[in-house]
C-alpha cells in the first residue's frame, strides 16, 4: 500500500504506509472521505481541537453576545423556539445529537440519543422538535417532545434524505426538502389530519431547497440554483404561480421576521434584509447589508436564525481559528490493506 500526499502546491509520493491509527483514527470527529471502486482511499485529516465552536447571539449592529452555560463543541443549525425562550442546536461528532437551551435557566439538554439526529425545526407550539434521523439505514424526518412526555415518532419512510425547514403558523403542514437518486433537491410538504399526507411543491429541473413559509403563510422563502448559483427567491403560497428573486449577488438561509416585514438571508459573511409587504401581495425592497462577520457557514447548513423580535440572531462563531484544508491523503490499494488486516470469513 502508498500514500499518495497532495499539498496545494505540489504532489508527492511518500511511499510510507498510512495506518488507521494515524489517519481515519486519529481524533477525526467526522468522516471526509471516499473510496474508489479500484480500491484507493481519499481522506482530509483535521484535528479534533479545530472543530470547538459556540453558539452566539448577535445584534442588528453585528455585536456577538455568548450564551452561558454553553461549553465549546460542534453545533450548527441553530433554531430559536417560537416564543424565543429556547433554542435548539445540532451537535457533531461520532454521531450527531439535538440539544435544546433554555435562555432563562443557561441549561443544555440534550434530546436525542438513538443514532444520529439532525437540522432540528421547532413545532409551531413550541412543544416538539422535528428533526432528520438515520435509522436503519435512511433518513428520515421524526419528531419527539422537548419535555420528554413522549417518545420519539416517525414522521416519513421515504426513499430519499429528507431534511425539515419549516412549519406552517397553524401547525399542519412541514415544509422539507428531499434529495433522491432520482432528483436534485425538491421542496415537499408533510400535511397532518386524519392520515398524513406527503406531496410536492417544487420539482423543477434545479435545486431548491431550505423553505420557509412566511408568518402569514402567504409566501415561501427558499433558495435555488435556476440562475446557475444559489439565491433567495420568494414563492406564492398554497398556489405556486407567482416567483420572486430576493438576492441579487448570491443567497442562503433565509429567515422571515416575526411580522413578516423583514426577510433575511446571509451572502458569505454578510448578512441581508429586505423589507417586505405583509399583506396578500408581496413586495421586496432592495436588499441592504445588515451587518458582516466570519461566523459558521456551511452548506447545507443553515447556521442563523431570527428571535421573534427580529432584533438578535442566532450563529455560530468559532472559538478558534478553524484551520484552511491544505492536504488531501490518497491511499492506494487500500482494499489489500483491508485484507490484511480483516480475519478472513470462515
Amino acid at each position: 500500500m502508498m500514500a499518495v500526499h497532495f499539498d496545494a502546491s505540489r504532489l508527492e509520493v511518500s511511499g510510507v504506509p498510512v495506518t488507521f491509527e494515524e489517519g481515519i483514527r486519529a481524533g477525526v470527529p467526522y468522516a471526509d472521505y471516499d473510496v474508489s471502486p479500484e480500491g484507493s482511499l481519499v481522506y482530509v485529516q483535521q484535528k479534533p481541537e479545530a472543530f470547538n465552536r459556540l453558539p452566539v447571539l448577535v445584534d442588528r449592529n453585528g455585536i456577538a453576545h455568548a450564551l452561558p452555560g454553553v461549553a465549546p463543541a460542534r453545533y450548527q443549525n441553530p433554531r430559536f423556539s417560537p416564543d424565543g425562550h429556547q433554542a435548539a442546536f445540532e451537535t457533531t461528532g461520532a454521531i450527531s445529537d439535538v440539544w435544546a437551551y433554555d435562555f432563562t435557566r443557561a441549561t443544555l439538554t440534550r434530546l436525542t440519543t438513538e443514532g444520529s439526529s439532525q437540522f432540528p425545526v421547532w413545532s409551531a407550539d413550541g412543544r416538539r422538535i422535528t428533526y432528520r434521523a438515520t435509522r436503519s439505514g435512511s433518513r428520515d424526518l421524526f419528531w419527539r417532545s422537548v419535555d420528554g412526555t413522549s417518545a420519539e415518532e416517525r414522521l416519513t419512510t421515504r426513499d430519499g434524505d429528507q431534511t425539515a425547514w419549516s412549519w406552517s403558523h397553524d401547525g399542519t403542514t412541514l415544509f422539507f426538502d428531499e434529495t433522491s437518486t432520482k432528483s436534485r433537491r425538491d421542496i415537499w410538504m408533510l400535511e397532518l389530519g386524519a392520515e398524513r399526507t406527503v406531496r410536492p411543491f417544487l420539482r423543477e429541473p434545479f435545486d431548491e431547497s431550505q423553505p420557509r413559509l412566511s408568518p402569514a403563510g402567504h409566501w415561501l422563502a427558499y433558495v435555488s440554483d435556476r440562475s446557475g448559483r444559489a439565491e433567495v427567491y420568494v414563492q406564492s403560497y398554497p398556489n405556486p404561480v407567482m416567483r420572486w428573486q430576493i438576492s441579487t449577488d448570491g443567497g442562503r438561509d433565509p429567515a422571515w421576521a416575526r411580522d413578516g416585514r423583514e426577510l433575511f438571508y446571509r451572502n458569505g459573511d454578510k448578512v441581508m434584509s429586505v423589507e417586505t409587504a405583509a399583506g396578500s401581495v408581496f413586495k421586496a425592497s432592495p436588499p441592504r447589508l445588515l451587518f458582516a462577520g466570519n461566523y459558521v457557514r456551511g452548506e447545507p447548513n443553515i447556521d442563523i436564525d431570527v428571535a421573534p423580535d427580529g432584533q438578535r440572531f442566532l450563529m455560530i462563531q468559532s472559538s478558534n481559528q478553524e484551520p484552511p484544508v491544505t492536504h488531501v491523503n490518497l491511499v492506494l490499494n487500500w482494499f489489500e490493506e483491508l485484507k490484511r488486516r480483516l480475519p478472513a470469513a470462515p
